[in-house]
């Protein structure tokens, strides 16, 4: 791997591993026992995005095995990992179905990772 690369999921799994933990400090109620709103899974989209899929599951795993082992127990890594494969299969598939895409003026397939010149005439939605 090259050092760019290591340096990203590095620092992704820092910001993961941040968000997970102030999630873990709010006192959100959603009605389920064990859910949580899914903060860390930002970190995870933007490495989906940016390294693909398999450096964003390796990065999903490492990061519920720090916060299970951090902030709680062998029972609450099984479901919190339960919950990050299923947010990941959810992810996979919007990403395939091109949910987070949208068209530019060059009638190209962009990103918002590609503002604001991707085509040369801009990334505007049509």
């Amino acid at each position: 791997m090259k050092t760019k690369k290591i340096t990203l999921i590095g620092l992704l799994i820092a910001l993961a591993f941040v968000l997970s933990y102030v999630e873990f400090l709010l006192p959100l109620s959603i009605g389920i026992p064990g859910a949580k709103i899914g903060l860390a899974n930002l970190a995870i989209m933007v490495a989906l995005f940016l390294l693909g899929w398999q450096d964003a599951l390796m990065l999903s795993i490492v990061r519920v095995i720090l916060v299970g082992f951090t902030f709680g127990n062998m029972a609450m890594m099984m479901y919190s990992l339960a919950g990050a494969a299923l947010s990941f299969a959810a992810m996979l598939i919007a990403k395939k179905q091109k949910v987070f895409y949208y068209r530019c003026q060059c009638h190209r397939w962009c990103v918002p990772q590609c503002w604001p010149d991707t085509c040369g005439n801009g990334c505007f939605r049509d």
